[in-house]
């Protein structure tokens, strides 16, 4: 399964993410030397007998993932690279790996369309479903959590167009997987880990009938 996690911003991505990450006993097992350090660009861990891998960093900074991977063309390839098929029998699959990132979120791209073509039946877009108001009040609510001053009305006007704007392209992007004729679950926000907890287990169930 390569699963990519959808939402606006303050839609639950990184929320959902760090649930997955933590069910797995996720840990990084590919960095990236860089001129502040190193950078975490695979994590794995096991989710059954599947090996669980998670694109990108998630420590305590806030935002993780592939959005703080800048190029959408390495990201690409650290999927690809743990997606592919093993060797046992019947080339079954093997691993589960999941990605989320907000420029990701709402746009089908490169990304999208190399996933599509390469591994049809494994390439899962989940949408979670959180509502335009539930994100702009999660946005607020993390920007109070920083220290940021919640009072500017010009700055709050300005980060619920943003918020409105960025709802619409999720929405776009929903519509392109559809147009497509990509793999889709619409995830509820309110029940969004044990909703997806569930999807994952009954994945791996159906690859036990198939595969053995």
């Amino acid at each position: 399964m390569i699963f990519q996690i959808r939402a606006t911003s303050g839609g639950g991505k990184t929320t959902l993410m760090r649930a997955l990450f933590s069910l797995a006993g996720c840990a990084p097992c590919e960095v990236q030397k860089t001129a502040r350090g190193e950078k975490v660009l695979l994590n794995k861990g096991k989710w059954g007998r599947y090996p669980f891998y998670v694109v990108g960093p998630y420590d305590a900074e806030g935002t993780g993932g592939c959005d703080r991977i800048p190029k959408i063309e390495q990201v690409i390839e650290l999927v690809d690279k743990v997606a592919k098929p093993s060797h046992r029998k019947n080339g079954d699959h093997k691993a589960i790996v999941c990605f989320e990132g907000l420029l990701l979120a709402h746009s089908w791209g490169a990304m999208g369309e190399f996933l599509h073509e390469r591994y049809p039946e494994r390439y899962i877009n989940g949408f979670i479903d959180t509502s335009m108001e539930q994100c702009y009040e999660n946005v607020l609510k993390r920007r109070e959590a920083k220290g940021s001053d919640n009072t500017d009305e010009e700055r709050i006007a300005k980060i619920r167009k943003n918020v409105e704007a960025d709802y619409h392209r999720v929405e776009l992007a929903h519509k392109r997987v559809i147009a497509r004729g990509g793999n889709l679950i619409d995830i509820p926000y309110a029940k969004a880990r044990n909703f997806t907890v569930r999807y994952i287990n009954e994945w791996c169930k159906k690859q036990e009938v198939l595969y053995g």
